[in-house]
């Protein structure tokens, strides 16, 4: 049976400017479409039915979505109340994940196979990053060998690195060490530290991928969704 996954889409989304003003990023219009059905297509169907989304930002606009247009899929939220980031809205939802779970960043789209994905989790790691060097104009930030990330640097990135696809299977574990952390902390935190004890798997993914960070970003993913109108 497939597992949990978690959608994190608490944040700002201050690099769309207007266009986050008053429509969270993860419902911005792509081809007429909100940006989270379209994240939502192949994990649906795909088989994946249950479903955690780690709120904040226009909290109010989601849940709504959620209730008009995903009534049937069987969903928990949590909403922050301050900007936790991406491993504090980890924390703050850990009485809702289950002990190994899939992270979708709000901002991400990719058809790939997930559920090959949650299979290539060595029983060693405590997580497996998605990654890909086919994102145009993004910054590699990540190194692979082996099968494992051994280099973690968004800030300068990693020469002849791959891109974080903001996709990753975790283990609950991983984020209960971070549970006492207070205030706004990144994955990041949680990575570096599962890289200095040989814990953070990678897999290079031969497929499309996408963010909507920026509003050329989002224009890049509206042009590929109408040339691939079955998506």
């Amino acid at each position: 049976m497939p597992i949990q996954v978690v959608v994190l889409a608490g944040g700002r989304a201050t690099r769309l400017g207007n266009l986050a003003r008053a429509t969270p990023k993860v419902l911005q219009s792509v081809a007429g479409r909100p940006f989270l059905d379209l994240m939502l297509t192949p994990l649906i169907e795909q088989g994946f039915r249950r479903f955690h989304f780690c709120l904040g930002h226009l909290a109010d606009r989601v849940l709504q979505h959620l209730a008009d247009s995903h009534a049937s899929m069987e969903a928990t939220t949590t909403v922050e109340t301050c900007a936790r980031g991406t491993a504090g809205a980890l924390v703050n939802a850990l009485d809702s994940l289950d002990d190994t779970f899939l992270i979708i960043l709000g901002d991400t789209y990719a058809p790939l196979d997930y559920t090959a994905l949650v299979d290539q989790l060595p029983p060693d790691a405590d997580a497996l990053v998605a990654v890909t060097q086919s994102i145009p104009d993004v910054m590699a930030n990540m190194g692979l060998r082996d099968g494992r990330i051994i280099e973690y640097d968004k800030s300068n990135g990693v020469s002849n690195g791959y891109i974080d696809t903001g996709i990753a299977v975790v283990r609950r574990s991983a984020i209960e060490r971070f549970a006492p952390a207070q205030g706004e902390s990144d994955l990041g935190i949680v990575f570096r530290s599962l890289i200095q004890r040989g814990r953070l798997a990678g897999v290079d993914v031969a497929s499309p991928c996408f963010d909507i960070g920026t509003p050329k970003r989002l224009g890049t993913l509206e042009d590929y969704v109408r040339v691939h109108s079955s998506c």
